[in-house]
């Protein structure tokens, strides 16, 4: 085992890229989640259904644990990378966070422009 490996043998940088694909998932996920909340409340305001709108603050709640979550897992994902990341890494890092930016924003706009992030 070398010492760019972890205690189950598999390379740290492997290991590294699959936790920031787990990472984008659940952004993505909680973009999924936001986006149906927002057309929940759309309908609210259409309806006035008042069991609708109860269930949309229990989502905001959800999604709001969502967020805890998603920055604990950043900020653990940093804190052990941080003293071994090259300047590179930590560009590559601000490109992913970019670009999941960007993915959440058209999920909750639907405006495909905001894509554009993605090719840059």
């Amino acid at each position: 085992m070398s010492p760019a490996d972890s205690a189950d043998g598999v390379p740290l940088r492997t290991q590294y890229g699959a936790e920031l694909e787990q990472l984008a998932l659940q952004v993505e996920l909680m973009g999924v989640v936001v986006d149906d909340n927002l057309e929940s409340m759309r309908r609210v305001l259409l309806t006035g259904d008042e069991e609708l709108a109860a269930q949309a603050v229990s989502a905001a709640d959800r999604i709001d644990a969502m967020n805890v979550s998603l920055t604990e897992r950043c900020y653990e994902l940093l804190r052990r990378e941080a003293p071994v990341a090259a300047g590179q890494a930590l560009d590559r890092i601000s490109d992913h966070a970019a670009i999941l930016g960007a993915r959440i924003r058209y999920l909750i706009t639907g405006d495909p422009s905001h894509l554009a992030a993605e090719v840059r």
